[in-house]
């Protein structure tokens, strides 16, 4: 459907937002259109877990000449999940953008990603150069393992993990089904817990429920596939990240929340180095949480527009 977006800055409908669909082999992307679709053409990737929703904050304060599209990536908020007996793979996501590009029909466009859509819009930048104008990235350098913090395992450890435990889940949601919850409120509150949040408050936990609840006759279940939560088998070497940070050759901005996550702060750091290495990038830390651009627009906002206006936009802030 297609509506006015009221945000608690501005008084009047400052935006169109509509549901966007992108057929793919196994179904359909989808997502959501903002602004003006004549404008230059943005591309909204959301971090793990999450989806499209993360940029309505956002949206009303980007500068008035953009058409951002954000994505649902496959098995996260509305866009169907990847077949029966298939694992995710983080970097495959460069080849489902690059799916939607093409049904897009875009040329160049800016990419904006949060965590590890930061990370797979820098991939996207190293891998098609030709085709990005500017690169944003909120709370992410590079493109780190999705790992609990320690020592990174070995391959064999890591495959092996990423396999039984792949197993181990398509048996248990065989027998249980996924977990049913009666009220949103019940969602919001698993949302919460130390082990889900990543630093999501209720305010950030309903925004992205809005898109990450399915309702069902029995109540409601995360619309997100489970197999998103089985350990990453494809974990990109170090030497591979620095690489791809080499070959970014379009101005490129990281907006650093300083309570932010860190999955690996020796290569957030190592990759930080590579891209302050180019006269083209620029580093803003913020006070803020992880979800800073959820949580506090204004603030994201006004970094990106001043950011573009020095690259030939006007600001309105």
């Amino acid at each position: 459907g297609q509506c006015c977006y009221r945000d608690s800055f501005l008084s009047e409908p400052v935006i169109i937002m509509t549901d966007i669909s992108i057929p793919v082999p196994w179904g359909f992307i989808r997502g959501l259109e903002f602004g003006n679709t004549a404008g230059r053409p943005w591309l909204g990737l959301h971090g793990w877990l999450d989806n499209a929703a993360t940029w309505t904050t956002l949206a009303p304060l980007l500068p008035d000449d953009v058409h951002l599209v954000a994505l649902d990536l496959p098995g996260h908020g509305q866009s169907d999940h990847l077949p029966e007996g298939v694992h995710y793979h983080d970097v495959e996501h460069v080849a489902h953008i690059h799916r939607a590009v093409k049904y897009l029909q875009w040329g160049r466009f800016s990419l904006l990603g949060h965590s590890l859509g930061g990370g797979l819009a820098s991939l996207y930048t190293a891998a098609f150069p030709e085709q990005v104008e500017c690169l944003i990235m909120v709370d992410m350098a590079g493109c780190p393992p999705r790992l609990m913090p320690g020592p990174i395992p070995t391959l064999g450890e890591r495959m092996r993990n990423a396999v039984t435990r792949g197993e181990s889940l398509e048996k248990h949601l065989s027998v249980t089904g996924e977990k049913v919850y009666e009220t949103v409120d019940q969602a919001v509150e698993k949302m919460l817990q130390s082990s889900n949040a990543f630093s999501v408050n209720e305010k950030c936990a309903r925004i992205l429920l809005q898109r990450g609840l399915r309702k069902t006759e029995r109540g409601f279940v995360f619309s997100r596939d489970p197999r998103l939560s089985v350990p990453a088998m494809d974990i990109l070497s170090e030497a591979d990240q620095l690489d791809a940070a080499e070959h970014i050759q379009c101005p490129h901005l990281v907006i650093e929340a300083e309570d932010g996550a860190k999955f690996c702060p020796e290569l957030w750091y190592k990759v930080l180095d590579v891209y302050k290495s180019s006269p083209m990038f620029e580093h803003v830390l913020v006070p803020g949480s992880h979800h800073l651009h959820l949580a506090d627009p204004l603030v994201v906002a006004q970094i990106i527009q001043r950011w573009w206006a020095e690259h030939g936009l006007v600001a309105k802030l």
